[in-house]
């Protein structure tokens, strides 16, 4: 099934689908940071393991969330300029 353009959506779902990004967004970015200090201090006591990667693995999610993010809002501040 592929997703419908942000244009195709109606305002009420665009900011649904904002609000819906944002909190998903903060939450992975909290994540990430837990995961990239326990990995610091893990590597720092016992050395290298899978878990001081675990935060490179999860950026692109991060990445994805963001600029579907900025994508809606840009949506959302077209319709209400026109």
């Amino acid at each position: 099934m592929k997703p419908q353009p942000f244009t195709e959506l109606s305002t009420e779902e665009l900011k649904k689908k904002a609000k819906t990004l944002k909190i998903a967004t903060i939450y992975m970015g909290i994540s990430v940071i837990g995961m990239l200090i326990c990995g610091i201090i893990v590597s720092m006591k016992k050395g290298f393991s899978a878990l001081t990667v675990t935060p490179l693995a999860f950026a692109p999610l991060l990445i994805i969330f963001s600029s579907q993010l900025k994508q809606v809002n840009n949506e959302l501040k077209k319709r209400e300029t026109t």
